[in-house]
């Protein structure tokens, strides 16, 4: 075993992280305050390569691997930034289930943050059963034409690309969606955390689209929605590391420089004990992440990993955001510091990628597996 970067790997870290500390904590946290995505971040991001970190070089990309990915995941989540996830999803689908021509047309352009892409799912009525989808797409002519409601869409008004769930009669379909197509309208939502990924209800009212808009297979959607999950729900857990990183990372040099009669804080065993339990669990959500990682770049299975890395990395992230007002205290209770982001950050990380009851049932049925049990049908 060998738990080091590569230099390439080391490389990237380095410098994403300079990166995300190189800029405007002020201007980053207005952004956060209106909610708004920060367009030109994500196009200075596109410019480096990271957009595209992924993608095939045939295509635009840098084809760097998982591991490479949970790296600029984490780091750009210590400042609240989730936006590569979304991206790598809506680019691994494409080169997944797309045809030639889809690929070539998007592709390109996602790689280099010129076009971004969102991923349309859930609905008002609607949580994790898909056969209850209502939003539908009936067929006309060389068209299909969309109608219907989705809530909780992450970079619904800024997306260029809208990868678009539907029911048709053969069952449930995606659809490649441009976002300026005629029928669409967004109404923003406001949203406890992840702010710099603003959330918006779509309506799609007799929104035409062309027939080449089919992305895989009609009736075949749960392919589409599944085909980059697992790679996804590592970079959803590396976001909430990073977000843990950073809650310790403002915490404990607090606690090393604030005075307390004659003691500092950190001098305190029970403020130690804290930042001894975050710190274990810190790294056992790294260790594992970069697992599952590794294991998506050998081509290995990795279901059961990638959900325990995503529940240990909900709970280190939830942990570390509470905890960290133990260790500042007072100071922490003001908007002007940073630790009541990291709270509300790490509530949307419970649910963002699968709940935790999700993770433990998967775990579990991964497990039992290995053991020959089969459940009932």
């Amino acid at each position: 075993m060998d738990f080091s970067f590569t230099e390439r790997q080391q490389n990237l870290k380095d410098e994403v992280a300079s990166f995300v500390d190189g800029l405007d904590r002020g201007e980053i946290e207005a952004f956060e305050r209106r909610s708004e995505f920060p367009r030109e971040i994500y196009s200075e991001m596109g410019a480096r390569g990271w957009v595209g970190a992924m993608v095939p070089p045939e295509y635009g990309g840098l084809g760097y691997g998982a591991v490479e990915m949970a790296i600029l995941t984490e780091e750009l989540g210590r400042i609240g930034l989730a936006a590569l996830t979304l991206s790598l999803h809506g680019e691994r689908t494409l080169l997944s289930l797309g045809t030639d021509a889809q690929k070539a047309q998007y592709l390109p352009r996602l790689s280099t943050a010129e076009v971004l892409s969102a991923i349309v799912v859930s609905e008002p009525e609607v949580g994790s059963s898909m056969k209850q989808m209502k939003t539908r797409a009936v067929r006309d002519g060389d068209d299909y034409v969309i109608n219907g409601r989705k809530t909780n869409i992450t970079l619904g008004r800024e997306a260029d690309l809208m990868i678009t769930f539907v029911m048709t009669e053969a069952g449930l379909t995606v659809l490649l969606v441009d976002g300026d197509t005629p029928g669409i309208s967004c109404r923003k939502l406001d949203a406890v955390g992840w702010r710099l990924e603003p959330h918006y209800e779509i309506d799609f009212t007799e929104c035409r689209v062309p027939a080449s808009a089919l992305l895989g297979q009609e009736g075949r959607g749960l392919d589409v929605f599944f085909a980059t999950f697992d790679l996804t729900r590592i970079c959803n857990a590396s976001h909430l590391i990073g977000i843990a990183r950073s809650a310790l990372d403002s915490a404990i040099p607090y606690a090393t420089e604030r005075q307390v009669g004659s003691s500092k804080v950190a001098d305190f065993q029970g403020i130690q004990w804290i930042i001894a339990e975050l710190a274990t669990k810190l790294e056992t959500a790294s260790l594992m992440r970069f697992k599952a990682a590794w294991m998506e770049d050998q081509g290995v299975k990795h279901v059961r990993e990638t959900a325990m890395t995503k529940l240990v990395a909900m709970d280190l992230a939830n942990d570390a955001a509470n905890r960290a007002f133990s260790i500042v205290g007072g100071y922490g209770g003001y908007r002007t510091a940073p630790f009541e982001r990291y709270l509300r950050d790490a509530k949307i990380g419970l649910v963002t990628g699968g709940s935790a009851e999700v993770m433990k049932n998967t775990i579990a049925r991964e497990t039992l597996r290995d053991y020959g049990y089969r459940p009932p049908k």
